[in-house]
């Protein structure tokens, strides 16, 4: 229990040490973007999952909902797209970027409990780097 108090508090301080670095404006988060979005479209065509519409995605470390308004322009209907976030800031601001109907949960991943055949999709990015 104690270790587990302790990971999540090493991972709050990790985040809080590099909240600037992941600013839209930066350049290598910009082309980092571009390249992931071309990436995810392809992968996405060869899995018969475009036309996105009608396919349900849940992201874990959705952060400030960068991926999930990625998502949208992809044609992700907001209704089908959920994201947990273990920061409550960050969940906070994902809540103020995207479509209310895009459900955002704050809280540990590990500990969601997912219906099944509930998601078509479970995305993650950069998670395992905390």
């Amino acid at each position: 229990m104690k270790a587990e108090r302790d990971e999540l508090a090493a991972i709050h301080e990790r985040y809080a040490r590099r909240t600037l670095s992941y600013e839209p404006w930066a350049p290598w988060v910009w082309r980092t973007h571009r390249a992931l979005e071309l990436a995810l479209i392809q992968l996405l065509r060869r899995h018969r999952f475009l036309p996105a519409a009608d396919t349900r995605l849940l992201e874990v470390g959705c952060g400030g909902g960068a991926n999930l308004q990625m998502f949208l322009r992809l044609g992700f209907r907001p209704n089908n797209l959920a994201g947990i976030e273990l920061q409550s800031d960050r969940a906070a601001a994902a809540r103020q970027l995207l479509p209310t109907n895009v459900k955002i949960r704050t809280g540990d991943a590990s500990t969601l409990e997912v219906a099944s055949h509930s998601v078509d999709i479970v995305f993650k990015s950069l998670i395992f780097t905390s």
